[in-house]
């Protein structure tokens, strides 16, 4: 799947084939949003998505580390937030849950 090409593995996808997958108006507010980087024909994914307990986690990519503030990638500690509060969010289906997982380690 080319999503997860883009936002799971972080390899970058011809603007043709982003802009078919997403249409062009979906890319650009991508792209306005920070999520996508167009440079020249490629597009690149500027976050990681992770599915984790039917909810989406997500931080930046390592190759983005290098030129610019980063968010940690996901540990233990965070996957175990996810489960901890599984609960939580199918308590409030139809409402959406922001958690805020600060990194302090477990």
């Amino acid at each position: 799947n080319d999503l997860v090409w883009l936002f799971g593995v972080g390899a970058p996808l011809p603007r043709d084939k982003g802009e078919s997958i997403l249409t062009i108006g979906v890319l650009q507010a991508l792209v306005s949003l920070g999520v996508l980087l167009i440079w020249g024909d490629l597009v690149f994914g500027a976050v990681q998505i992770f599915p984790v307990e039917g909810a989406l986690f997500f931080t930046d990519l390592p190759l983005w580390k290098t030129f610019c503030d980063s968010i940690y990638q996901l540990g233990d500690d965070s996957l175990a937030l996810a489960v901890a509060s599984k609960s939580g969010v199918a308590a409030r289906r139809g409402e959406t849950l922001r958690i805020l997982d600060v990194c302090t380690g477990s």
